[in-house]
């Protein structure tokens, strides 16, 4: 196989997915690379991969035309073990080695969710731990780039136990698939076992953390400056202002509805407790407003942030079942409002 000049041969075949073959290719000079064919449409994941490496990422040498549907991608060879054997091979890790580990995949991580690039099969197998410690993230097999305004995939991929509930087709998959696969592969580094068998239960922070990455709805998932912060990472997310927003409920999780809303919901408390202080005499009609704007605000809040999880319990989150619901949440919703607001004016 002749590639920029130099001529391969193969080696011998690692991997076959759908009739794409994933081959060890030794070059004319000696050195030994990774081959892997693709399909087209995943031509543009590897081309951004390439353009803007990492050093916790197998590295994307090029990438060359099969034929009209296929193209092979020239890969870095890294010899070393995948973090799945030494899983196998020692039952479970120690935090301190598990957290050197994880926040090197969470470098990555976070490198190519800023190139808007999706994993979706992050997991043991695709960590692959060198003998002085270092790790790289390999397979984008599956990779997709993520579009806004898309509903769903069109696809069901992913490695069952790994894959986030929305890959099986409850929405589109974004970055909170790939924080999802996260809490497994922490809770397994930790316990050797899969969620569903044992959760971890050493470490309280660590603990919290991997009960937050499994939550089934991907808003109530924590982003990437979380994970690495209970890590004991640097705190890379921003100044000290935006990690102390990212503590105040409606912010935590850097989902955007989440924050327009509680921003909207912040300024209305603000506003009724005003109204609910000047225009009410008595400290009895104040402490009565208090409590309806408690109820108008804080009830109407978890309402709202209710919906997704209420709507996958009831299996209505999608179709006339999510009509439905939303019909019954908004005029509930209206009631709450209604009964706070008596109470305040």
């Amino acid at each position: 196989m002749l590639f920029q000049g130099e001529f391969f041969t193969e080696i011998g075949e690692i991997g076959n997915q759908g009739g794409l073959r994933t081959l060890l290719l030794r070059g004319a000079q000696g050195g030994i690379v990774v081959y892997k064919e693709i399909g087209r449409e995943s031509v543009e994941i590897f081309q951004k991969l390439k353009a803007a490496p990492h050093p916790n990422i197998a590295a994307v040498y090029g990438i060359k035309a099969v034929d009209e549907e296929t193209c092979g991608v020239f890969m870095e060879y890294v010899p070393a073990d995948t973090l799945d054997d030494r899983i196998l091979e020692r039952g479970s890790l120690p935090l301190d080695e598990t957290r050197k580990i994880m926040l090197q995949v969470c470098a990555a991580v976070r490198h190519f969710h800023g190139l808007g690039i999706i994993h979706r099969d992050l997991k043991p197998l695709n960590i692959l731990v060198m003998e002085n410690g270092w790790v790289k993230v390999t397979d984008f097999g599956i990779a997709r780039l993520y579009s806004r305004g898309k509903m769903a995939d069109t696809q069901v991929l992913g490695t069952a136990g790994y894959a986030a509930p929305e890959q099986f087709g409850f929405s589109q998959t974004d970055e909170k698939a790939d924080i999802y696969a996260l809490g497994v592969i922490l809770n397994r580094m930790l316990t050797g076992k899969m969620p569903g068998e044992k959760l971890y239960e050493g470490d309280a922070r660590i603990g919290a953390l991997i009960r937050q990455c499994l939550c089934m709805s991907p808003g109530d998932r924590c982003s990437i400056d979380d994970v690495e912060e209970a890590l004991g990472g640097q705190k890379s997310g921003g100044s000290f202002f935006k990690r102390l927003v990212r503590k105040i409920p409606g912010f935590r999780t850097g989902n955007k509805v989440h924050m327009a809303l509680a921003s909207v919901e912040y300024a209305y408390m603000s506003l009724i407790f005003l109204l609910s202080v000047f225009f009410q005499e008595g400290i009895f009609a104040i402490l009565v407003s208090i409590a309806g704007l408690l109820i108008s605000t804080l009830g109407i809040g978890w309402f709202i942030g209710s919906f997704r999880p209420t709507a996958y319990r009831l299996h209505m989150d999608k179709g006339a079942g999510r009509v439905i619901l939303t019909i019954f949440y908004v005029i509930l919703g209206f009631v709450i409002l209604s009964v706070g607001m008596t109470m305040v004016l």
